[in-house]
């Protein structure tokens, strides 16, 4: 019944077009990151503590060694230690899952799990700011991440360093506490978090980048602590600036290859689509329905953000790991994002089923994309190709 429903539904053909974005580039940004990080103040026989997040972040594994080698030729040890929250199923034996996929392993250095949660003060809004054993014991810590527009609110602070600080390295407890008053106050909460963390641990220095929209490194700084907060606004400016998007304002279908976590928080980019599961961000396209075909390998089965999209496939049903997909929802408080839309058969139907309930059945404006993080090549309907 539902096969000879969509039988006569015809999926319109697709063009390949190339789109053009600021190409910023720092080609050589391990030798820029060795001679910016001169100020780092380590002394032989210290243990420093590396975070290491779970986002697919460009260059990630050649910064985490550069940044490990640089503390050995200090004489000093370094530690990974997994800053992601509740990624991973918040477990240490899911967090070097994680890190294994993204190619940080214990060839690199040691990688030692986070243990006890301690509180350290106070948020905005009365919370506690929680911070993992591994970073108090510590002699120093350096912190690395990837500046950018998060996905589900807006500040002055949205994806980085400060968020890093009040989410990631304090475990899934601390990034549930921090998650539970909500999206509307997460702008205020992650830098009151931060600054008491900050105050607290020696911050040696934090490592950002910045990607252009064709995931390149296009800019990198070495922080000091006491300049965190003062130009990382800066640095989500010129993310901003940087992001790719779609070609057009309004389409009617979006086929979505693949999503998952080491693409975006959210499986797929809420700026690129225009969709959003809480009412904190805003902006992007107007897309009629969202059509997603698969998980990346990378995700392992965590399929946070499905519930943005209209039709899914069984195959992508098949790879959810629900247990660590619904512990991502727990922490985030947000379970819009985990909702499982229709399950069709197969990628065909999937695709049918958008264009038959997208509201049009002539002219449709199609685009398909492998994922949200890879826009240069793309396909789209021919009456598309103007714009």
């Amino acid at each position: 019944m539902l096969n000879s429903a969509l039988e006569k539904i015809k999926i319109p053909k697709l063009y390949d077009l190339h789109q053009s974005f600021p190409d910023a580039l720092l080609p050589d940004y391990i030798s820029v990151l060795m001679q910016k990080l001169y100020a780092a103040d380590i002394k032989k026989g210290q243990r420093i503590a590396i975070t290491a997040g779970s986002r697919g972040i460009s260059g990630y594994a050649g910064l985490v060694e550069a940044l490990a080698g640089f503390v050995r030729s200090k004489g000093a040890h370094p530690v990974i230690v997994p800053s992601m929250g509740s990624h991973g199923a918040g477990a240490f034996s899911g967090q070097l899952a994680v890190l294994n996929k993204l190619g940080i392993n214990k060839n690199i250095a040691e990688i030692a799990p986070m243990g006890e949660i301690i509180s350290l003060g106070t948020n905005a809004n009365g919370g506690p700011v929680l911070v993992a054993r591994a970073f108090l014991d510590a002699d120093g810590v350096i912190m690395l991440n990837r500046i950018k527009p998060h996905t589900s609110f807006r500040g002055e602070y949205e994806s980085g360093i400060v968020k890093m600080a009040a989410i990631g390295m304090g475990g899934a407890f601390g990034a549930g506490t921090t998650h539970r008053a909500g999206y509307m106050k997460m702008a205020k909460n992650i830098v009151s978090a931060a600054r008491i963390i900050f105050s607290k641990l020696n911050i040696l220095c934090a490592v950002a980048t910045v990607e252009n929209a064709y995931g390149s490194i296009a800019e990198l700084e070495v922080l000091r602590k006491d300049e965190i907060l003062s130009k990382e606004p800066k640095l989500l400016k010129k993310a901003w600036e940087l992001m790719p998007s779609l070609p057009a304002d309004e389409i009617d279908v979006l086929i979505v290859d693949e999503i998952g976590k080491d693409i975006s928080g959210t499986g797929m980019d809420t700026n690129i689509i225009g969709r959003y599961h809480t009412k904190a961000a805003f902006g992007g396209p107007d897309i009629n329905k969202i059509t997603v075909l698969g998980l990346s390998e990378k995700t392992g089965g965590n399929a946070n953000g499905i519930g943005l999209a209209d039709f899914t496939t069984k195959q992508l049903f098949n790879q959810i790991d629900f247990e660590s997909t619904y512990l991502n929802v727990l922490t985030s408080t947000e379970p819009n994002s985990a909702k499982i839309p229709p399950v069709m058969d197969t990628d065909e139907l999937a695709i049918k089923a958008a264009i038959y309930t997208c509201g049009k059945q002539q002219d449709i404006r199609m685009i398909r994309i492998k994922n949200t993080k890879q826009l240069g090549s793309i396909k789209v309907t021919k009456n598309l190709l103007p714009e």
